[in-house]
């Protein structure tokens, strides 16, 4: 049983969210206790005990959970954990804080919902080491940026994204147990979560029947977002591929050239300098500014072209991967990646497979960023216009990736369940 020590009747430790803390569908309101809960705890919501801290003396372990929701601002709390107004451990209750001393519990922090600049981990690093005023050797975070996991108490566990999209394809598979692919005989908790994209999702399930069929997906709505975003648009409409592709599109393209000059600005690669971009010719009639109901599209496309969330080193220095490519896990697709140099190196260190040398996946080791979207659209475009039964072939030898990623993300479970028994 895991023990999770809440200090108020409803609201989470810590932070409370003055809007989405009220919302009865916010993403992380766990609706058995009504409450929000971390994810990575939300999943063994079977094996879940919550208690308060006058209770901590009558269990043998327990985690405290905190949530960070904006962890570019809280993660302050950290680095200067002991300050006397706004340090972490000046909202933690005492009987937490006397028994963390004694060595009874750990506190867990999920801090995967936005990136982390290396800056500021590295001060967070240094700072949780001094020990001599509070427990913080008993702190564990779960974050996303794999280079800091080889110091004690940091962990990659499955981010809440990861959870929510890769987790789908559970319903098909695993009602309330998840077997032990290592001992056959055992199985443990764990209930798959059911995310926004899920068809039987109530938001989801008969808003839209479906959609004609087509080669790719490319959910391209916030294309302000970056110039990978920008660039991959105007290069389909010049080859005149969006045609064949299922895309939302902001205003169906009709800024994209003034939001090129203004992207080409926040970039140090001056290749982009030299190009200039002009409207769009094919956009009215091969996109939609309407959302997409993701599920559906799936269903009626053949590959995800994926526009992950960052794309140039200057903003954040490592490739958070999102949603955009952890709902192809679930879905079984294909995907090409237009993001930050290594994404899909930082993808496969987590035990992921991708689809090398089936689709050349070299443009994720380019630096320059110009040619990095230039060798992604490559292999988007050999896609788009492979012949269907090409298409078949590639899908049929991408099979066993599929089934390898579906059972990595379980494994990544299992490891946080064990992590979870041994520490507490």
């Amino acid at each position: 049983m895991i023990n999770l020590v809440y200090e108020h009747e409803w609201k989470p430790n810590i932070w409370f969210p003055t809007i989405t803390g009220y919302l009865e569908v916010d993403i992380h309101r766990c609706h058995r206790y009504n409450r929000q809960i971390p994810w990575i705890l939300q999943v063994f919501l079977d094996d879940i005990n919550i208690i308060s801290p006058d209770e901590i003396d009558t269990v043998d372990s327990f985690v405290y959970p905190i949530l960070m929701q904006e962890p570019f601002l809280q993660i302050r709390t950290l680095i200067a954990n002991h300050h006397d107004d706004f340090g972490l451990w000046t909202y933690v209750d005492q009987k937490v804080i006397d028994s963390l001393r004694n060595g009874k519990g750990i506190i867990l922090i999920d801090a995967t919902m936005e990136p982390i600049n290396s800056y500021d981990m590295e001060q967070v690093v240094e700072s949780l080491k001094d020990c001599s005023q509070y427990p913080n050797d008993r702190i564990h975070l779960n974050i996303s940026d794999q280079r800091f996991v080889d110091n004690i108490n940091y962990h990659c566990f499955p981010s809440f994204l990861e959870i929510h999209f890769c987790s789908r394809h559970l319903y098909d598979v695993h009602d309330t147990f998840l077997p032990d692919l290592n001992q056959p005989n055992k199985t443990f908790r764990y209930k798959p979560p059911l995310d926004y994209e899920h068809p039987y999702h109530p938001d989801v399930k008969g808003l839209i029947d479906g959609y004609d069929s087509k080669r790719y997906l490319l959910l391209n709505k916030r294309t302000d977002k970056h110039l990978g975003a920008v660039c991959i648009t105007y290069l389909l409409d010049r080859y005149d591929l969006l045609k064949h592709g299922l895309v939302s599109l902001d205003y169906q393209g009709d800024t994209i050239p003034e939001l090129y000059d203004q992207l080409k600005l926040t970039t140090n690669d001056t290749n982009f300098s030299e190009i200039t971009v002009n409207p769009l010719k094919t956009a009215k009639n091969n996109t939609t500014d309407n959302f997409i109901t993701i599920s559906k599209a799936h269903e009626a496309t053949r590959f995800n072209l994926v526009v992950e969330a960052y794309f140039s080193n200057n903003v954040i220095d490592w490739p958070l991967i999102t949603e955009k490519i952890w709902r192809n896990v679930a879905s079984e697709k294909l995907f090409v990646v237009v993001g930050q140099k290594d994404t899909l190196k930082w993808f496969h260190q987590l035990g992921y497979k991708s689809f090398h040398p089936l689709i050349d996946e070299s443009y994720d080791q380019i630096t320059s960023d110009f040619h990095r979207i230039i060798e992604s659209f490559k292999q988007a475009k050999r896609l788009i216009e492979m012949p269907e039964k090409k298409f078949d072939e590639l899908e049929n030898s991408s099979s066993h990736i599929f089934i390898h990623n579906q059972k990595n993300f379980e494994k990544r479970i299992q490891r946080l369940w064990g992590f979870l028994n041994d520490e507490i």
